[in-house]
């Protein structure tokens, strides 16, 4: 894969998902804001309560906020996820990055059908193994860009204003996904209570932060509908 130096991103203006004129360093060095997907795992112990999020642990090497838990799997938004779907370019991120990151195969067709308001509120996936189950959609937000990440002269080296599109996945308790990281991008991944991620008593980027404190809520009002 091309890296950022090379790549165009993705960016939202008017309504409209188009691929930038800059690759995603230059878009980053000038501060212009363009797209991310992610993805966000989450299970239960109790009933109808949401208590962990699967999170990952960016790798040292990384420039911005290295050794910081993160969502689940994600990144930018592409050119190539603009060709496989230029109207869900950041579904398709989402569903590329969750494979490339954690070594989990999502259809981007289910996560279509979902927006769609066909009323399918399951989503599959599949492992390595080819172990598969199924998952609530428990929130999408797409296009979100309330987030700012403010300069950080050792995290975070400008001032961004990201648009955000991440996908919440409710996990059966019984799942045996079998996860895979990419070592070169992670350098683990874990369950964690949400309150430790909301009360920040780990280090995490401020997209985790933020796209867990939105979470809950919403999270378990759409699995109430779900049952």
């Amino acid at each position: 894969m091309a890296s950022d130096q090379e790549s165009k991103g993705l960016v939202y203006e008017e309504g409209n998902i188009q691929v930038s004129n800059e690759p995603i360093e230059q878009l980053h060095q000038q501060e212009i804001p363009h797209m991310h997907g992610g993805i966000v795992l989450l299970r239960q112990t109790n009933k109808n309560r949401i208590s962990e999020a699967l999170v990952q642990r960016r790798a040292s090497n990384k420039k911005q906020f290295p050794n910081h838990h993160c969502l689940s799997a994600g990144g930018h938004c592409m050119e190539e996820d603009f060709e496989k779907d230029s109207n869900f370019a950041d579904l398709a991120t989402i569903v590329r990055e969750t494979q490339e990151e954690i070594g989990i195969i999502l259809n981007l067709k289910e996560l279509k059908a979902y927006l769609g308001n066909s009323g399918k509120s399951q989503v599959k996936l599949q492992d390595q193994f080819q172990y598969s189950t199924y998952a609530y959609v428990a929130g999408v937000h797409r296009f979100d860009t309330s987030l700012e990440v403010p300069y950080h002269k050792t995290f975070h080296p400008s001032q961004e204003k990201p648009i955000f599109s991440v996908v919440y996945l409710l996990l059966p308790n019984e799942e045996e996904l079998q996860f895979k990281i990419a070592e070169d991008e992670l350098s683990g991944l874990e369950w964690k209570k949400v309150d430790e991620i909301q009360n920040s008593s780990i280090k995490i980027t401020p997209w985790l932060k933020y796209f867990i404190d939105i979470m809950p809520e919403q999270a378990v009002e759409s699995l109430r509908k779900a049952i």
